[in-house]
């Protein structure tokens, strides 16, 4: 079952499977932008669906980004929203 999501902090509301292959999908440069300064609620989902080692490099990458201005997190927020509930969904 697909969840409708209509705000990015909706990706928590996903099942693990959906969450895995958004994953897969995004990338893990896309999704350092994406997450950085994300809730905790929405972190925490995407931990508990990677690998120790993943999620390591997963912040370690988002650690290297440094401050971003949050306009640049939006677009990446945005981009991946509109790629999930397009016509041709990630999942």
């Amino acid at each position: 079952m697909v969840h409708p999501v209509a705000r990015f902090d909706d990706f928590a509301n996903l099942e693990d499977h959906e969450i895995q292959q958004l994953i897969s999908r995004i990338g893990r440069d896309r999704l350092a932008v994406a997450l950085k300064a994300s809730s905790d609620r929405l972190l925490e989902r995407f931990r508990a669906n990677m690998s120790a080692a993943a999620w390591q490099a997963l912040v370690d990458t988002m650690e290297k980004l440094g401050r971003l201005p949050m306009s640049v997190m939006e677009v990446e927020r945005a981009q991946m929203l509109a790629q999930y509930c397009s016509n041709d969904p990630l999942v």
